[in-house]
């Protein structure tokens, strides 16, 4: 088994050797997007696993006081990749570009109305019809993994949303370029 601190490791490890090559005026490493979201997914996937028992708490985004669905998101985003990511399911479902259930792959976001509200419930699409998030309603008010296809979730679905994430270069104050994961803009 491959543990997150590993995956995060490789991570950047491949971060940094593409940044390098970038900065020397050499290219990128000779990873195709496709080769990025695989390798991006499976931390995402490793780090949001790590929350799985976490209480919900509206409006919440700490391990330890507990997490709504899109402040799952947040902090394993942020954590994972260095990546800020909007607070609000609805401000997620706008970023990248759009899936429909058939094409999702782990690392996609998947959206749902479970509030009478359009994309007022998101979470990480994990593979194999399953998808991790902080659910609000039931007995087991906590991050858990659910089947996307459960009753409940299926007529609630609304859609998913893959994040073209790739590794980029950003300047800084002291001159010393930072190295981190970003939006790949269209």
């Amino acid at each position: 088994d491959v543990c997150s601190s590993d995956l995060a490791l490789l991570g950047s490890a491949l971060l940094g050797a593409s940044l390098l090559l970038q900065l020397h005026g050499l290219g990128a490493l000779p990873l195709p997007l496709a080769g990025w979201h695989t390798l991006v997914a499976q931390s995402l996937i490793s780090s949001a696993q790590s929350f799985l028992g976490t209480p919900y708490r509206y409006g919440g985004t700490s391990r330890d006081t507990g997490l709504d669905c899109s402040g799952l998101l947040n902090v394993t985003f942020r954590e994972t990749l260095g990546v800020k990511m909007p607070r609000r399911s609805l401000d997620l479902s706008k970023l990248g570009s759009p899936v429909r259930r058939n094409d999702l792959q782990p690392g996609d976001l998947v959206f749902f109305n479970t509030l009478e509200r359009n994309y007022s419930h998101s979470g990480l699409y994990i593979g194999d019809g399953k998808f991790i998030h902080a659910a609000s309603r039931g007995k087991e008010r906590l991050v858990r993994i659910n089947q996307i296809d459960d009753d409940y979730y299926r007529t609630r679905f609304q859609g998913g949303r893959r994040l073209p994430l790739a590794p980029t270069v950003l300047p800084s104050r002291t001159g010393v370029p930072a190295a981190r994961w970003a939006l790949v803009q269209h």
